[in-house]
């Protein structure tokens, strides 16, 4: 319990490193427009780790890259953020439900919608914020364009790369438990001895060569 508490620990301050590098450094300046994957990175995290680790990657490394590059907006940029990994993170959750019951297909549909819901989310978020930061909806449905085609990236990717880096966890996975199960599974005889060529001894445990 320990040992996975401490993983899931180290997975979150990794991701939430990951969040914060990719919307400083992971974008595309138009000129008119400024597009990051720190989205992305939030819903990798939900796809591989939940909506806590989702949430607090989210939350924490949108703050730490406002807070870089454009204080103006890291007040609200962690709420926005954090329920969106949130969001994603609870529909995986969900989405493995349903592939456990229904197949792959159906569950990979259900994350896929669910990020859908989670862009959204950010979507209208930026928007409502903004309107109350520059005081005019109109000002503010100018930067719907731009979330709007980040978040679709972000979905996008999520839905194109979760799937193939989950089947290869999964593979490398069963591949080591099937290793530890056919070492751990022989059985053993802690009182048996070997003479020099290899062969056990027939006496007791105790070597023929005296």
């Amino acid at each position: 319990m320990k040992r996975s508490r401490s993983r899931t620990l180290a997975a979150t301050a990794a991701m939430t490193a990951v969040t914060a590098l990719a919307t400083l450094y992971l974008s595309v300046n138009t000129g008119t427009a400024l597009f990051t994957l720190g989205d992305t990175a939030i819903f990798l995290t939900a796809a591989f780790f939940g909506p806590l680790p989702a949430a607090f990657a989210g939350g924490v490394g949108s703050f730490i890259a406002d807070a870089a590059v454009f204080p103006a907006t890291m007040w609200f940029s962690p709420a926005i953020k954090a329920i969106e990994g949130a969001l994603a993170g609870f529909g995986e959750l969900l989405a493995r439900k349903v592939a456990a019951r229904r197949g792959g297909a159906a569950g990979w549909a259900v994350f896929v919608l669910s990020t859908v819901a989670a862009g959204a989310w950010m979507i209208a978020g930026y928007y409502l914020t903004n309107s109350l930061w520059w005081g005019s909806p109109e000002a503010a449905f100018a930067n719907l364009p731009n979330d709007s085609v980040q978040a679709a990236v972000a979905v996008a990717v999520a839905a194109a790369v979760a799937p193939a880096v989950s089947k290869a966890l999964t593979s490398a996975k069963s591949a080591r438990g099937k290793n530890k199960n056919e070492t751990d599974g022989k059985p053993v005889d802690v009182h048996s001895e070997q003479d020099g060529s290899g062969k056990k001894d027939e006496d007791g445990g105790r070597g023929t060569d005296g």
